[in-house]
């Protein structure tokens, strides 16, 4: 599953067999759940509780660290976060520099 700008999607393999942007007359099956779910939202676009009230959807959000976007998140003691650090600049500087050999390959 994917939500992004109001819409869900849902995905079998490469195709998509379902979308809508009125997540809240959905009827979650047995077979969507304890599937991941990719949230791609900020601050302006929070999921809908339909949707995050669903304990057994595996929900990833795909945000910045501002704590804006993740507001919706306060009263759900289910929700666990995971963030991961932005890289060092010595990261970045190793890999630009690969990235750039194989621009001129």
């Amino acid at each position: 599953m994917f939500y992004s700008q109001r819409t869900l999607y849902l995905f079998t393999g490469k195709n998509t067999i379902y979308y809508t942007t009125d997540v809240s007359k959905i009827g979650f099956m047995e077979w969507c759940k304890d599937v991941p779910c990719l949230v791609n939202t900020d601050g302006t676009d929070t999921p809908p509780s339909k949707l995050t009230d669903e304990k057994r959807l595996f929900i990833l959000q795909a945000t910045s660290p501002n704590p804006v976007n993740t507001k919706w998140t306060e009263k759900k003691n289910y929700v666990c976060q995971f963030v991961l650090n932005p890289p060092s600049k010595r990261e970045i500087a190793r890999v630009y520099v690969f990235y750039s050999l194989f621009l001129h390959l």
